[in-house]
């Protein structure tokens, strides 16, 4: 199954008194995305709204744990997580015309001067089945 990585916005954080970050964050949308293949030629991939928003892709996104970067593993498990999450995205993840957004809380002290010193992208990775046609 490929894997693919999407680059959206974080919103304007907030620090708590505690030295984590909340943000509200854009997961994906609906439309058209352009990935760069291996040999530098591009593809396009369609996602419908009726795939984006349905209610079990929605909740894939619920309470999942936050990384720096993107692990070298696929996906991450019960055995790498703890080594990688620097926070974790809210549980209202919902769609928001042609978007899906909700909230991310950081935890970790260098994601969050990361975020501080001006980095402002989320990045979701995730499996997908894909239609040739």
């Amino acid at each position: 199954m490929p894997m693919r990585f999407d680059g959206v916005p974080l919103g304007r954080a907030r620090k708590l008194d505690n030295g984590w970050l909340k943000a509200p964050a854009t997961f994906t949308r609906c439309g058209v995305f352009v990935y760069r293949k291996p040999d530098g030629s591009t593809l396009r991939e369609l996602r419908l709204p009726e795939e984006v928003f349905k209610k079990d892709s929605l909740e894939t996104l619920e309470l999942v744990p936050i990384t720096s970067r993107h692990p070298p593993e696929k996906l991450l498990d019960d055995e790498t997580t703890k080594a990688r999450q620097v926070g974790q995205v809210g549980d209202s993840i919902r769609r928001n015309g042609s978007l899906v957004t909700g909230s991310v809380m950081l935890t970790d002290k260098d994601a969050v001067q990361l975020v501080e010193g001006g980095r402002d992208q989320l990045s979701c990775g995730y499996l997908c089945r894909t239609d040739e046609s």
